[in-house]
């Protein structure tokens, strides 16, 4: 290889110079940069932090679709599970208010399950057993063909409904906020 620099001292600096250079850029290019691996960490930590707040939202707003369902739908429950000539819109609308009874009861189950056993698996058990009891009151056969049955198994599946959205709520929030990092626990998470 010819020598374009000639002999001239600052040609032969120069010459080193970027010797060096290529030579400290080469064994940069081949080793993981420490700052890259950092932000790869945290990138990947936010995009945890985030999934989990987002499946925590979503979470509550199934459970309370659910939940609300039997409201909208309660003039044709009436009709379907109560006894005929009487105030049946009445008595729909006391079983709604029945699964509201049951919400204090669903947060401690689902209090205690999260302490003994992880706040996922009490998230987890409570979307379960609010899908369940909408299932079932889907397949449950009308006041004309079993009677009263019907109706103590609408509010069966409805005190189960209320125990859920009462776990699903305080749990979601707990888990968001132990989700965070130390430093974002502060912030409105829960909100």
């Amino acid at each position: 290889m010819p020598n374009l620099f000639g002999n001239y001292p600052f040609f032969y600096v120069l010459k080193t110079q970027i010797k060096a250079t290529t030579s400290k850029m080469v064994k940069i290019s081949n080793t993981p940069h420490k700052l890259e691996s950092k932000m790869t960490t945290t990138t990947t930590k936010r995009n945890t932090n985030q999934i989990q707040t987002i499946a925590g939202v979503l979470g509550n707003v199934l459970e309370w679709y659910d939940f609300a369902l039997y409201g909208f739908f309660s003039d044709i429950i009436a009709q379907v599970f109560f006894p005929p000539g009487q105030d049946n819109l009445l008595l729909s609308y006391i079983v709604f208010g029945g699964a509201f009874v049951a919400r204090p009861f669903g947060g401690l189950i689902a209090g205690h399950i999260g302490d003994k056993h992880g706040r996922k698996r009490a998230l987890v058990m409570s979307m379960i057993s609010m899908s369940i009891p909408t299932f079932v009151m889907g397949c449950l056969p009308g006041y004309d063909v079993i009677g009263g049955w019907s109706t103590a198994l609408l509010i069966i599946c409805r005190l189960a409904q209320g125990l859920s959205v009462g776990g699903q709520l305080p749990a979601s929030v707990v888990y968001t906020v132990e989700t965070k990092p130390r430093g974002e626990r502060r912030q409105l998470f829960s909100n």
